[in-house]
């Protein structure tokens, strides 16, 4: 489609890789998406790798390149067609994603990931911080689910986490979650405000706030 633009060339060389493979990967997936790539067909997917290896630049092609994509079969090894399962563009950016992200890293990150909590923050706040760690964690088909957890387990207010835990699996997705929190939050917030007004309006009126504690009017 004319006047959708793809992202920059992927810099495979820069000191950040696992961070600029996150960046480039969501752009990449973003464009085809606007550019409305048909998937399911061989040749659809022959054209998303095509985009991949154009759009990522040179220094993609030759990682590209030197990757060996095979299959036992019949007692031998061959190599797996371009397009076909085993070598569509979800394998191929399972593969960049792995050579961005050392091992070690991904360790590191997983850690930091299974160790945070929402610590005062926002919901909103943690929620996004979760997410970025996950970027870093490969956790593939399970992440939201991952993150679901973190976030509810992580959660400040046992309360909220008491309520939610009484629903069912089937409810508790990552979308039912993140509302059910923040309506919480919001409630709270609000609850808070509604007595700060009136501890405001008491000692306006030469009282105390309903804390009980006495008022210093010196």
């Amino acid at each position: 489609m004319d006047g959708i633009l793809p992202p920059g060339q992927l810099d495979l060389r820069s000191k950040d890789i696992a961070g600029e493979w996150r960046k480039w990967s969501r752009a990449f997936e973003d464009y085809l998406l606007a550019i409305d790539v048909a998937a399911g067909t061989l040749a659809a997917e022959k054209r998303k790798l095509a985009l991949f290896c154009h759009v990522g630049g040179e220094d993609v092609r030759e990682v590209y390149s030197r990757m060996e994509f095979t299959k036992v079969g019949d007692g031998e090894t061959k190599d797996i067609d371009e397009g076909t399962e085993g070598r569509k563009l979800k394998d191929v950016l399972k593969r960049f994603r792995e050579y961005c992200n050392p091992r070690s890293g991904i360790v590191v990150s997983r850690y930091e990931f299974h160790n945070s909590s929402q610590n005062g923050e926002t919901v909103d706040v943690y929620l996004m911080r979760l997410r970025r760690l996950a970027e870093s964690c490969d956790f593939g088909d399970q992440r939201d689910s991952l993150v679901r957890d973190k976030l509810l387990f992580g959660l400040d207010d046992s309360k909220t986490i008491e309520k939610l835990m009484r629903e069912s699996d089937e409810k508790l997705s990552l979308d039912f979650v993140i509302r059910a929190i923040r309506v919480a939050e919001a409630a709270k917030v609000a609850k808070s405000s509604e007595k700060l007004s009136a501890d405001v309006n008491a000692i306006a009126l030469g009282g105390r706030p309903k804390t009980g504690r006495p008022t210093n009017m010196d």
